[in-house]
């Protein structure tokens, strides 16, 4: 779709159906239940008002606020939506589904010269989205991050989940977002840890490393040159932006 009026649209639907067929569910689970996820994105929601109220620019960050908004209106809606073991794996599928393809057309837009779907900065690719590369490789690390963690704990989605893992990170790094690669690593590291008791931990570690040696030869030379002022701050101050994300 090139405009956001229909997905607009169908969001606005989907959010009058759950209102509508509220009285039909359990009280308890009408809402979503009692997930801590609400407070922390209550919170989240009243800092962003606060920012917009203290802020010295306040028309134009009118904007960006309605647009946190509308995510909490989708956050929402998935929550009270997913109140099933069948539509939590359906929407876990979407996810891991939407990574791969994503990452994949931005595989072949490389190896094409082009991109295939989206738009292109420069080099950097988009993979399937519309968006800029910092903003895909910040989405696409979510389901890569999940599918490397559901292939060691989800047999029956094995091929689907170690596609996204794959693949999305191939799309991350040829998006050439220095955000995403971080939290990328970061995020396998993290995944290290919880899975550390993990009977196939050590050969996990063992196969990691050996991929990732193998890797860093073929990585195009744009990540380098996008990490080379890493050891040095002062010539890049975005860098000391992007730790703060971390």
């Amino acid at each position: 779709l090139q405009g956001r009026a229909p997905l607009s649209l169908y969001l606005l639907l989907t959010l009058v159906g759950v209102v509508l067929q509220a009285p039909s569910r359990p009280r308890e689970g009408r809402w979503g239940g009692r997930a801590p996820m609400f407070s922390l994105v209550a919170l989240f929601l009243l800092w962003s008002c606060m920012s917009v109220a203290f802020s010295e620019y306040r028309d134009e960050s009118l904007q960006p606020f309605m647009k946190i908004c509308s995510l909490v209106i989708v956050f929402f809606v998935i929550v009270v939506m997913t109140n099933s073991t069948r539509r939590l794996l359906t929407l876990v599928a979407a996810l891991l589904l939407a990574t791969a393809i994503s990452g994949a057309i931005s595989a072949l837009g490389y190896l094409g010269g082009s991109a295939l779907v989206g738009e292109a900065s420069r080099v950097r690719l988009t993979g399937a989205s519309s968006t800029d590369p910092t903003t895909t490789a910040n989405v696409m690390t979510v389901g890569t991050l999940l599918g490397a963690f559901l292939f060691c704990r989800l047999s029956s989605m094995r091929h689907t989940t170690m596609a996204a893992a794959v693949l999305g990170a191939c799309g991350i790094v040829l998006s050439y977002s220095r955000t995403g690669m971080m939290f990328l690593v970061a995020g396998f590291g993290w995944l290290a840890f919880l899975l550390r008791k993990s009977r196939y931990a050590a050969a996990g570690m063992m196969f990691a490393a050996v991929v990732g040696v193998a890797v860093v030869p073929l990585l195009p030379s744009t990540v380098w040159e996008r990490f080379s002022n890493l050891a040095n701050p002062s010539e890049d101050w975005t860098l000391g932006r992007r730790w703060g994300y971390h």
